[in-house]
């Protein structure tokens, strides 16, 4: 998976299009990856109820890596010097 996700949706479905690439059903990446097809599934629908593990693991099994990365957010402060400036 290249890219940036946002979201659990959006690795789900980027999952879910990498398995049908491959031309595999949910059976086959789950025999894979040590897990059901309804975890599988679930992976796939993005629910956010489902361990991090099985999301890196299904997405081993497909051949990709799962990255994380910490996102920075602006602080109430840094936002608003950045509209002070912008409204001058």
């Amino acid at each position: 998976m290249d890219g940036s996700i946002n979201n659990l949706s959006e690795l789900g479905q980027a999952i879910k299009a990498m398995r049908e690439q491959r031309g595999l059903r949910m059976k086959d990446v789950a025999d894979l990856a040590g897990t059901t097809r309804f975890k599988v599934g679930s992976v796939e629908a993005g629910v956010p109820t489902v361990s991090i593990h099985y999301y890196a693991r299904i997405s081993a099994a497909l051949g990709a890596e799962l990255q994380l990365g910490l996102a920075r957010r602006p602080t109430l402060d840094e936002i608003t010097a950045i509209m002070d400036r912008e409204m001058k």
